[in-house]
């Protein structure tokens, strides 16, 4: 296979990444593209925990608990007490294919609706927070894990193609799709409480990813009683570092916050594996790597408070996804691709996004236990554009959830619900591979439904002492008198 197609073949990840429904401005694509497509993973990178995802994950300016430093790092500040934290979600998506039709409209063919469901349970977020006293001001440090993105998938629909005209039945088809891994951020966070009102927040991200996707395409051709196929497995890595900074302004009846997300370069590796009844120029690639460009975000949010007990909450999130781009590709091995539309870098016609979040969260007392109610909103738009309609996919999301507080403990549930319809192009006939390259054959509309349900379980420690001893006896030792030896 050429450097050129070796490289090209390489956006197979990132359209796994991204679930793009944009057909490549390359005519046909070339391989591994189209089939990673099929996946459709979610891309958004969202904060942790289950109390922000109640409230829509509208927390920038309220960032008050454990999970904060995935929203906003300054808001750690604000915790005067040892905590753990951990999150689990349990996910359960399903995808609806229907109205599919061939793109060449003198082929007048339909595919029947399918459908795709499956269920999911991890593990969110992780942290352990310790806040300290400086100047008289509060400084927290935090260690968390935080899962950003699941590539959890698995797809088996069968359907048939039939004539338009006729309803004759030609084909059966069979879509395969098993992927598993994740990409995921150790933290260390700290934050200062610089004056009353105004804490600032900092952290280090170290993004490691190990995940693996494959794929069986199968077609029975009716007339003669054949089938073709190909299966293809790709297995891939990533890893990389990044900073995030926060600000937090807190007033009686309103906070401020914002957190910059900096940009960074990843290194990313892969390899793949092609087997198949149909002759092809086609095969598995060896150990690649490349560079991914992944681009600054920024979030602004505010926090109205017109009660001690009741908070309205509201994000402003901007990607800027035009920017996200593969290096090293080409024939050349320099160019620059934006890995949404595989455009070249300055004629790509990614936008850049915003995304809008509110939220709210109600608290009372039942006797001595702290209770709490939340709600939310959000929409999502979708970076990736269809080439033949410029259509762009947005995603609507509900949220509810509750909380309660019993002595030292913590316990938070979240419910979401998220919704998308988007046009999409879709690889259909596995015999393709056949000329060396695949393209789109069909164009239909696919419904996305993701549920999400979060579990927080928090342990708060009664005061800094005990903690502040183990440290000291960690980086310190038991004995104070200099010239000792610690044991």
């Amino acid at each position: 296979m050429t450097r050129k197609v070796a490289g090209m073949s390489l956006v197979a990840l990132f359209l796994i990444l991204s679930g793009s429904s944009a057909i490549a401005q390359i005519n046909p694509l070339p391989f591994g593209i189209i089939i990673a497509e099929q996946s459709r993973p979610s891309f958004s990178v969202v904060g942790a925990g289950a109390r922000s995802a109640g409230m829509g994950g509208a927390f920038t300016a309220l960032a008050d608990d454990a999970a904060a430093a995935s929203f906003n790092p300054a808001g750690l500040a604000l915790l005067v007490k040892p905590e753990v934290t951990v999150v689990g979600v349990g996910t359960r998506r399903t995808d609806l294919y229907r109205g599919f039709i061939a793109i060449d409209a003198q082929r007048r063919e339909g595919y029947g609706d399918s459908q795709v469901a499956f269920d999911t349970t991890d593990l969110n977020f992780a942290a352990f927070t310790v806040p300290f006293e400086v100047a008289r001001r509060n400084l927290c440090v935090q260690l968390s894990y935080h899962k950003a993105i699941d590539f959890t998938y698995s797809g088996d629909r069968s359907f048939g193609a039939a004539s338009l005209t006729t309803g004759v039945v030609d084909a059966y088809y069979r879509q395969f799709v098993e992927q598993s891994g994740d990409i995921h951020t150790y933290s260390l966070a700290l934050a200062y409480e610089l004056t009353q009102r105004l804490s600032l927040g900092v952290s280090l991200s170290r993004w490691e990813g190990s995940w693996t996707f494959a794929t069986l395409d199968v077609q029975h051709d009716v007339a003669s009683g054949s089938d073709s196929y190909f299966a293809y497995q790709q297995n891939n890595h990533l890893e990389g570092w990044n900073w995030n900074a926060g600000a937090l302004l807190r007033y009686r009846y309103l906070n401020v916050g914002a957190m910059y997300r900096f940009d960074f370069d990843a290194d990313y590796a892969f390899d793949s594996a092609l087997a198949t009844n149909i002759s092809t120029p086609l095969t598995g690639e060896p150990r690649l790597r490349r560079p991914l460009h992944w681009p600054r975000s920024w979030t602004v949010g505010i926090a109205v408070k017109p009660t001690d007990t009741w908070h309205i909450t509201a994000d402003y999130a901007r990607y800027d996804w035009s920017k996200m781009e593969i290096k090293n590709l080409g024939e050349s091995g320099t160019d620059r691709y934006n890995f949404f539309d595989f455009r070249l870098s300055d004629q790509t016609t990614t936008p850049d996004i915003g995304q809008w979040r509110f939220g709210s969260e109600f608290t009372f007392f039942a006797g001595r236990t702290l209770m709490a109610l939340r709600g939310g909103y959000f929409r999502e738009g979708q970076p990736q554009r269809l080439a033949f309609s410029g259509h762009q996919s947005t995603v609507d999301g509900y949220s509810g959830g509750f909380g309660i507080k019993v002595g030292r403990f913590s316990v938070d549930l979240a419910y979401q619900r998220r919704q998308g319809t988007e046009l999409r192009a879709q690889f259909i006939d596995p015999r393709q591979i056949a000329s060396g390259k695949l393209q789109a054959t069909a164009k239909g509309e696919v419904r996305t439904t993701d549920q999400r349900l979060y579990l927080a379980l928090l342990y708060q420690f009664p005061s800094s002492e005990g903690v502040n001893k183990v440290l000291h006896f960690l980086f310190v030792g038991p004995n104070e008198n200099k010239g000792q030896d610690a044991p």
